[in-house]
């Protein structure tokens, strides 16, 4: 299954459902699910393997921990982030902090 941005315009009640949805019919049918979505908490609480892309080339492949850096997340979409192991899950969460440029700005004061 393909899937491009499937949560747009979705409230974050149906957003969740949709992804459980997916989730499930991946693990009970086997099923090969390709997604692309632009919020990283879901992608890591949703996929078992992440491609992170950056002007069309491939800057990381892996699990959700070996996906996201610091450095990535400066890199590729441009913030300042804490990346915590989140308490119920065991997965990456990703605590957005400020853009690089105003991360930038803070350190130059």
């Amino acid at each position: 299954m393909l899937l491009d941005e499937p949560t747009t315009y979705l409230d974050v009640g149906y957003q969740l459902q949709l992804l459980e949805l997916v989730s499930k019919l991946n693990k009970e049918s086997g099923l090969t699910v390709v997604m692309v979505v632009h919020d990283l908490n879901h992608a890591t609480a949703f996929s078992d393997r992440i491609v992170v892309l950056n002007d069309h080339k491939i800057v990381a492949d892996g699990s959700p921990f070996e996906a996201f850096s610091k450095d990535i997340l400066a890199e590729v979409f441009g913030i300042e982030a804490e990346i915590i192991e989140h308490p119920l899950t065991g997965k990456p969460y990703i605590i957005p902090i400020a853009s690089t440029e105003r991360a930038t700005e803070r350190l130059e004061r």
